[in-house]
């Protein structure tokens, strides 16, 4: 069973201090890191669009994401920063800047993000991306809870849909 669902918003500009976050034994992901004003530094890339198509099936949903992607004018170390979004319990299919597949060497996938190692100042991001809500058990992003699909993406859940830059601000 599969449904065609496409979504477009246009998010908080942000970026990604990495969480580490990790699930409970309860299934339940621990509260929430806690975030000081004194550590806050303004984002070096700014999402002000975002584009989704996902084909939803509680085994493997695949999400596919177009992203509009700029330096931050008010982050001057932007130049010389990588792009890193989150991402956990994600597989990254396919990967395109301005149209164009990326090298393996132009990014690196981890356990809990993608790195675009040197991205143009402005650009279009392609992903397609999978993942199982049936496996999910951590009742954040995209879930199977009592045969239904739900989601919680706040505060930090989207990581777990696609490939994002998912800050709580």
């Amino acid at each position: 069973m599969s449904d065609r669902m496409e979504a477009s918003s246009t998010p908080n500009p942000s970026s990604t201090p990495e969480s580490q976050q990790q699930e409970t034994t309860t299934g339940m992901p621990p509260s929430p890191k806690v975030f000081k004003l004194q550590e806050y530094s303004r984002p070096p890339y700014l999402i002000p669009d975002t584009s989704l198509t996902v084909d939803l099936d509680p085994e493997l949903t695949t999400v596919f994401s177009q992203l509009t992607v700029k330096r931050n004018p008010e982050n001057p170390s932007a130049e010389y920063e990588p792009l890193v979004l989150d991402g956990k319990g994600i597989d990254l299919i396919s990967i395109r800047i301005n149209g164009r597949e990326l090298d393996e060497d132009e990014y690196e996938v981890t356990d809990n993000s993608l790195t675009i190692h040197e991205p143009p100042a402005e650009f279009t991001l392609d992903m397609q991306t999978e993942c199982s809500p049936s496996r999910n058990k951590s009742a954040s992003g995209l879930y199977v809870s009592d045969g239904v699909l739900t989601t919680q993406m706040e505060s930090e859940g989207f990581r777990q849909f696609t490939y994002y830059a998912d800050r709580p601000d």
